[in-house]
C-alpha cells in the first residue's frame, strides 16, 4: 500500500455494499410509518408525490456511506494512541529532541470508536430534522510500529487488523459486520497528530463527545523498558503492553479513557 492511500471506517467494512443490500429488508412498512409521521410534521401544508417519504429514505441511507468516511488510520487509530500514557515521554523535548524521529512498537490490542454523525436534509429551504447515525467499531490490532517525530505520530505500519461494527439508524439496527484486513506498508498522516501532555489530559473527555476513539485492555497497560528478544543485555524499548485473550474479537464496548 502506498503512503498516499487512505483506509476509511466505510471502506474497512465495505458500508456501501453491505447498506445496499440491508435497506429492502430495512425499510418496512412499520419503520416507514415511524418515519412518515416524524417528517410530516415538518412538511404540513406541501403538495408531495405519495412516494416522497420513501424516496427520501433511500435518500437518506444513501448518505451513510459519506456519514462514516473517516480516516481510520488518522482519526481513530492514531488519535486513541496519542492521548494514551505510555506515549506522553514523547512530549519531553529533552528526552526526544525535535527533527530526531522515533519509533515506537506497540503489542496487539483494542481500539473502540463511537461516532454520531447525522443529516439534516431540507426541502424549499424548510429542515425536515436531524436523522443520526449511531456508529460503533471495535478494532484488534495486531501490532503496529509508530514513527514519532515533534511529538506527533507521522506515520503508522500496520499488518493486520480485525474490525466488529455496528450501524444504528433512527432507533433501529441497520447494519452489523465483521470484518479483516492485512495492511501491509506505510500511512503516512499529513501534518501528523499532536500527542497529549500530562498537562492536556483533560481534554480527553472533549475528545470522547467529538467520538475519537480509545484503547481498551487489560491493566497494566505500559511497560516503560520491557526487554527485547536476544537474551541479556539486550536492547530496550518502550512498548504499549497489552494482553487481551487470544479468542475473536469482543463485541462493541462503550469507549473509555484511562486515567
Amino acid at each position: 500500500m502506498s503512503e498516499t492511500q487512505t483506509l476509511t471506517l466505510s471502506s474497512f467494512f465495505g458500508i456501501k455494499s453491505a447498506v445496499k443490500e440491508k435497506a429492502n429488508e430495512f425499510l418496512d412498512q412499520d419503520f416507514l410509518k415511524q418515519f412518515t409521521a416524524q417528517v410530516g410534521e415538518e412538511v404540513k401544508g406541501m403538495k408531495l408525490p405519495p412516494s416522497f417519504y420513501q424516496d427520501l429514505l433511500n435518500l437518506i441511507l444513501d448518505k451513510v456511506e459519506e456519514l462514516v468516511d473517516i480516516d481510520l488510520p488518522r482519526d481513530i487509530w492514531a488519535k486513541a494512541w496519542s492521548v494514551h500514557q505510555a506515549l506522553q515521554e514523547f512530549t519531553d523535548p529533552e528526552k526526544h529532541p525535535p527533527d530526531s524521529p522515533d519509533f515506537l512498537p506497540l503489542l496487539e490490542h483494542t481500539l473502540t470508536t463511537q461516532h454520531e454523525p447525522a443529516i439534516e436534509p431540507k426541502i424549499f429551504g424548510r429542515a425536515l430534522g436531524r436523522f443520526a447515525l449511531q456508529a460503533n467499531a471495535d478494532f484488534l490490532i495486531n501490532g503496529a510500529l509508530l514513527e514519532i517525530e515533534n511529538a506527533k505520530i507521522t506515520k503508522i505500519s500496520l499488518s493486520d487488523v480485525k474490525g466488529n461494527l455496528s450501524l444504528t439508524f433512527f432507533g433501529k439496527p441497520l447494519l452489523e459486520k465483521t470484518a479483516e484486513l492485512k495492511i501491509p506498508g506505510v500511512f503516512t498522516l499529513e501534518n501528523g497528530v499532536l500527542i497529549k501532555g500530562p498537562s492536556e489530559q483533560g481534554d480527553r473527555d472533549l475528545e470522547e463527545e467529538a467520538g475519537f476513539a480509545t484503547v481498551e485492555s487489560p491493566e497494566p497497560l505500559t511497560n516503560p523498558e520491557p526487554v527485547l528478544p536476544g537474551g541479556d543485555g539486550a536492547a530496550t524499548m518502550p512498548f504499549i503492553t497489552v494482553d487481551p485473550p487470544p479468542e475473536a474479537i469482543p463485541s462493541p464496548l462503550p469507549p473509555r479513557f484511562y486515567p
